[in-house]
């Protein structure tokens, strides 16, 4: 299977991002904090940055100020930096911007410092590498059934 198009989401690359779930860490679907084995010191402040996002919001979902979105994107990439940092080089880390939608995909060029998260997200990689091979499998060997179905073509 390629690592080209959503499965790189699934198998190389974490991102993190608010997006009305419990948790602001994504690999393809939301991570909750326990699964991720972050520290708690990461947790803490990414849940923080995420009550910062309600916070800084008007009613009408505009910021209250651009210091307020500047803030809010600066905190958002060092999350992201650090999260990179704890789970180590086997992954990219990837930021987008709330002001520009500037992608940001960072890696860390050491090992990871925090193996058990490195662990968990290896973990979550390799279900997902499974479950292509397995929807694979079932294309080819019923290639009129699977026709067309997630672009996978025999």
């Amino acid at each position: 299977m390629s690592d080209a198009g959503p499965y790189k989401y699934a198998t190389r690359i974490v991102r993190v991002f608010h997006d009305y779930a419990e948790s602001v860490i994504w690999f393809p679907d939301p991570v909750l904090y326990e699964d991720s084995r972050l520290t708690t010191d990461l947790v803490d402040g990414l849940r923080s940055w995420d009550a910062q996002y309600y916070s800084e919001l008007t009613d009408d979902f505009r910021w209250r100020s651009l210091d307020a979105l500047h803030s809010f994107n600066r905190d958002g990439l060092e999350l992201a930096r650090r999260v990179a940092v704890e789970i180590g080089s086997s992954f990219g880390v990837e930021y987008r911007s709330f002001e520009n939608g500037v992608v940001a995909e960072l890696r860390s060029d050491q090992p990871a410092i925090n193996p058990d998260a490195e662990g968990a997200f290896q973990k979550r990689a390799q279900e997902a590498q499974e479950e292509w091979a397995a929807i694979r499998a079932r294309a080819v060997a019923n290639p009129a059934a699977q026709a067309g179905r997630w672009g996978l073509a025999p």
